[in-house]
């Protein structure tokens, strides 16, 4: 895949077509002819507005037709979008940039609309001349980390990388013009803009939709090969496989994904080993993969080579090894990001600035060939008599309890290290003494310090608090913990119900 040949392909594959939910959230579609036309009607208005090559524009939006229009004429001006999460606080005022463009009509910014520039310029936005812009032609876009830590990180992303991403990950699951696909977590997820490319490079059909109707567009449009967190895989499981329908799951569980399924890739966060196993089971098997916004794909799990457990085996060869604290430690020919900005602590030269490779902020270890990984370096936890360890090793295994709907290994408000568990609804008491047999065993194969101290129950799912998680699906493990220790607080200072118990 080459952004050189971009507009050229999508011309050749004029009839494939792209999918979309309308701003009054009816279905539409058009053609790659109909799209090509758009773009170069769009890039046009912007050029005429004096908008060019190197210029940086503020975007802020939710995931449409349009967004995906403007970004590729930007691309075609050589433009650089700026890409803003719709969580992050933004003003268009202040961002320093030549323009900002949204789909709220906030004032003093563009609307995402094809005729935003005329727009624009009725309402006599200015337009300054002395802003930043860039040189380097190989900077192809300026996103922010989802992250964990609540203070997202500007990263600039590599035309090469996104090149080469693209391109293996064509190859390695032989994505072509005949296959389909649905786009729907936010744009501002630089990984989505990566679908889109490589859709339009390969003459895919696609489908742009959204976490609100994704279940019910998967459906419908039938995608060939989708790309969702892991959260998605259980939800497909209990929406369209109910406890009677057992003997009939595999065709069911078919027939929800839309019945042309051919591949399922999962990343962004761990996948429980039940879900794994489920899908295996129907004969329907999950890719597990492994990358970061800074990097791109590290390892991955293909047809030819799929070990449940690990993420795969790295792209590269030799591209990772491990850090003495077993980080893992990634050098790669076209990572996908350059370096930060809008970073502070000194960190806009990090990525280019390690000479033994970039550090992931991963732990994990190889075998066979395989990557397997052991959680975050940053989630370690650190007991009141400075012993460390990290809890996914613990939380891992009582994820293999059968019903238990998902845990936490943190410390509690006494320091004291502490299991959090999702109970559902109803009599628990067989649960609960499968549960505390688990931990009984764990804290016998434990050494004193990494020992499960006190157990807390909830019926609330992590997943169903927005708050807990980050837009790429993963569970914002500092919001859990400050959410669970200020209702420990609130319970037994004040005597008010928290909605967690302790076991």
């Amino acid at each position: 895949m080459k952004f050189d040949n971009l507009l050229e392909n999508i011309e050749k594959n004029s009839k494939s077509e792209i999918h979309y939910r309308t701003s009054n959230n009816s279905i539409a579609k058009k053609s790659f002819a109909e799209f090509l036309f758009d773009v170069e009607s769009l890039a046009q208005k912007i050029t005429t507005l004096g908008f060019g090559a190197g210029d940086i524009i503020g975007l802020q939006a939710k995931n449409s037709y349009e967004w995906t229009v403007l970004d590729i004429a930007t691309l075609k001006l050589g433009i650089v979008l700026q890409v803003y999460p719709e969580e992050m606080v933004v003003s268009c005022q202040n961002v320093g940039l030549k323009a900002f463009v949204t789909d709220r009509g906030e004032p003093g910014s563009f609307n995402l609309t094809f005729d935003w520039c005329s727009v624009g310029t009725a309402v006599g936005i200015n337009i300054p001349s002395n802003v930043p812009r860039t040189k380097d032609k190989d900077v192809l876009s300026r996103v922010y980390s989802s992250g964990t830590t609540g203070i997202p990180k500007g990263i600039e992303i590599s035309c090469r990388g996104v090149e080469s991403l693209i391109t293996t990950i064509h190859e390695c699951y032989d994505i072509t013009e005949k296959d389909t696909h649905i786009i729907f977590l936010p744009f501002s997820n630089f990984q989505q803009r990566m679908s889109v490319y490589g859709c339009l490079s390969s003459g895919v059909s696609f489908f742009i939709s959204n976490l609100n109707t994704a279940i019910q567009d998967i459906k419908n449009f039938g995608p060939s090969f989708i790309i969702c967190p892991p959260i998605f895989y259980e939800i497909f499981l209990l929406v369209h496989i109910a406890p009677a329908d057992i003997g009939n799951a595999r065709q069911l569980i078919r027939a929800g994904l839309g019945g042309n399924i051919r591949i399922m890739i999962t990343g962004m966060a761990p996948i429980k080993r039940s879900i794994l196993n489920r899908y295996s089971e129907l004969e329907l098997p999950i890719y597990e993969v492994y990358g970061t916004t800074e990097i791109g794909m590290i390892a991955l799990n293909i047809p030819k080579a799929n070990l449940y457990g690990s993420v795969g085996k790295p792209i590269e060869l030799d591209s990772v090894c491990l850090g003495n604290d077993n980080e893992i430690i990634v050098k790669k020919t076209w990572p996908l990001s350059r370096k930060y900005f809008d970073a502070g602590n000194g960190m806009e030269d990090e990525l280019t600035s390690i000479s033994s490779g970039i550090l992931t902020g991963d732990l994990g270890y190889l075998q066979d060939g395989y990557l397997f990984l052991t959680g975050r370096k940053k989630d370690v936890i650190i007991t009141s008599g400075g012993y460390k360890f990290n809890p996914f090793e613990h939380e891992k295994t009582l994820l293999e309890i059968p019903h238990l709907l998902g845990c936490m290994v943190l410390n509690d408000h006494e320091e004291d290290i502490a299991a959090l568990l999702v109970l559902p609804q109803g009599e628990n008491d067989q649960l609960i003494g499968l549960i505390k047999e688990k931990i009984k065993t764990i804290n016998q194969n434990s050494i004193s310090q990494k020992r499960i101290i006190n157990i807390y129950a909830t019926h609330s799912r992590f997943e169903d608090n927005l708050h807990f998680m980050t837009r790429n699906m993963k569970l914002n493990r500092s919001a859990i913990r400050d959410s669970f220790l200020s209702a420990l607080y609130e319970k037994e200072v004040r005597g008010e119900d928290s909605g967690y118990w302790k076991i």
